[in-house]
This record gives C-alpha cells, sequence and structure tokens, in this order.
C-alpha cells in the first residue's frame, strides 16, 4: 500500500510572478510568505494543497529537460472544488474577467457542475462543484 502523503505542492511555471500572484489574489486566493520570494510565490488553494508559481529560472532548477510551454499539447489540468455552482460561476466568471482564457463550455450533470478556464500564463485549470450523492448508478 502507498504512503499517504501529508500535503501536496504543484508546481508551475509563470512568465510574470507579479502578473500571476495579482491574478490568483484577485480570485481570492491567498500565498504563504514563508515559502513566496521573487522568485516563487506559495499559492494556497486549501489546507494541505499549494501551487508553486515560479518564474523560469527558478522552474528549470527542478527539472532536468525543458518546461513545456503551455501555448503546446496540454499535460494537466487543475481541477479544484468549490462549495456551490454560483461559487463556480463567480470564481470563473472573474477569471475571465482579469483576461484567463476560455477552455469549454460549461459542463452540467446534474450532480456535478464544471467550467474551465486557462490562467495567465496557459494553465488549464477546471472549477468544479458536486453531490456524489446525486450521482445515478451506472
Amino acid at each position: 500500500m502507498a504512503t499517504l502523503t501529508k500535503e501536496i505542492y504543484i508546481n508551475l511555471p509563470v512568465d510574470d510572478l507579479s502578473r500571476s500572484r495579482s491574478f490568483f489574489e484577485s480570485l481570492g486566493f491567498g500565498f504563504n510568505p514563508d515559502y513566496s520570494d521573487e522568485t516563487a510565490a506559495c499559492l494556497i488553494l486549501g489546507e494541505n494543497i499549494f501551487c508553486m508559481l515560479s518564474i523560469a529560472e527558478k522552474f528549470s532548477t527542478f527539472v532536468t529537460r525543458e518546461a513545456r510551454k503551455t501555448d503546446g499539447p496540454a499535460e494537466t489540468i487543475l481541477s479544484i472544488t468549490l462549495s456551490s455552482r454560483e461559487a463556480v460561476d463567480a470564481l470563473v466568471d472573474q477569471a475571465m474577467s482579469l483576461g484567463a482564457g476560455t477552455q469549454l463550455p460549461p459542463v452540467d450533470y446534474g450532480w456535478m457542475y464544471y467550467r474551465s478556464f486557462t490562467d495567465l500564463d496557459g494553465h488549464a485549470w477546471e472549477a468544479m462543484t458536486f453531490d456524489p450523492d446525486q450521482m445515478k448508478p451506472s
């Protein structure tokens, strides 16, 4: 059996750290100052979930190959859950007003609703809400 982790840190390269930080602060997210400096900012996504936004030079110290450009093939989608459909709409609408890009139209399965966007650096995000008790058995 795999050991369960205590925390998760996602690492993303960004072109302009100040711009990215401002974008996520405008969406209501905070940053951990203990793990932030002029080269990286620790975005708090949840109690034990963090996203390190790092400038290219810093990000390159963590990998042995070139970082994938976000205007190329998609490699990952960062999905976050929110408390309600209204919270999903508010977050994505705010992201779009701040310059985020469009991904797909909203998806509504009744028991699950989500919308997606790309942040200012082209990273794909999904904001979702769901109630597994409403899911119909297959």
